[in-house]
């Protein structure tokens, strides 16, 4: 066990933490690990009422598991079936309901943040679901340590030394039997995908931490030079233009056309777009109806009547 990245800095808390506490090992792992390094804790836990006995059962250890640490507890139960919206798959309305009850309990206990035990293996799986999926930069980066009130310390620690550090310590922890299912994207490259690939790179999910990490910083440093062109316009009364001399990075003009674009950019309308930029002139028509005229040195996106650019 890498004893080195089980170390939390508890200047990092910033105050008093919210842990999110599934009773699962990652979660009490996190915990502990918190407590043993000084910061002030809370933890919360919401009975999904999914998974029947069981899942009151999870919820019984972490009630029973924080009144033997000392630790203030918040729990709340739901009928997450019963509580999907129209077309909502059943993880998606469990993450709603639970984060929207973290946010709650954060503001009872009075946290500064949100303490969630992702760790190493779940941001390796995230980077492979984005790439798989065809994401750029922004999905290449998978989970930040911070994004928000979120506050994830574990990304860069290995499931097993979790399970080593509680072993040691004589600390149960309950069981998720359903993540055992290769039933779902996460689960299967979980138990298949990713054994495989650390059967032929080993280290490859912290290879892939490592990746992701790499790829927020530029994405940032991408993010912060496109909003800074974006700035560049110049307002006319039915519309705006951005001088494209010198003609800015293709990277940049990608990154400004999924804003304009809004959620869900196609990506073969953003490259269509960026292509007509590199083009001497061009004309083309975004979803909302604004028209895109590219010129010899100006980009222009021109609002139809009543509409804000």
């Amino acid at each position: 066990m890498d004893i080195r990245a089980l170390s939390i800095d508890p200047r990092a808390a910033g105050g008093r933490v919210l842990v999110a506490l599934s009773g699962g090992a990652d979660s009490v792992a996190l915990l502990r690990l918190l407590m043993e390094a000084g910061v002030e804790v809370s933890a919360a836990h919401f009975e999904h009422g999914i998974r029947g006995e069981a899942s009151v059962a999870d919820m019984e250890f972490c009630r029973e598991l924080c009144a033997r640490l000392r630790v203030p507890f918040l729990c709340e139960r739901a009928d997450v079936p019963a509580a999907r919206l129209p077309g909502e798959g059943l993880e998606a309305a469990a993450r709603r309901l639970r984060y929207a009850f973290l946010r709650r309990a954060k503001e009872a206990a009075g946290a500064s943040c949100i303490a969630t035990a992702h760790h190493a293996g779940d941001q390796a799986e995230t980077v492979l679901m984005h790439l798989l999926r065809g994401a750029g930069p922004t999905g290449a980066a998978g989970m930040r340590e911070r994004e928000g009130d979120l506050w994830r310390p574990l990304l860069r620690v290995k499931k097993q030394d979790l399970v080593s550090y509680l072993r040691e310590r004589g600390q149960s922890w309950r069981e998720d039997a359903t993540n055992a299912i290769a039933d779902t994207p996460r689960n299967a490259l979980r138990l298949d995908i990713l054994p495989r690939l650390e059967a032929i790179y080993p280290g490859a999910a912290l290879a892939l931490c490592r990746f992701a990490e790499s790829q927020a910083v530029e994405n940032d440093l991408l993010e912060e030079e496109a909003a800074r062109w974006a700035r560049c316009r110049v307002e006319l009364p039915g519309g705006a233009f951005w001088p494209l001399s010198p003609p800015p990075a293709p990277a940049l003009l990608r990154r400004f056309f999924r804003v304009q674009l809004g959620a869900g950019a196609a990506w073969e309308r953003v490259r269509a777009l960026t292509a007509l930029c590199e083009a001497p002139r061009g004309r083309a028509r975004l979803p909302d109806g604004r028209d895109v005229e590219k010129t010899e040195r100006r980009l222009y996106i021109c609002r139809p009547p009543s509409h804000d650019l």
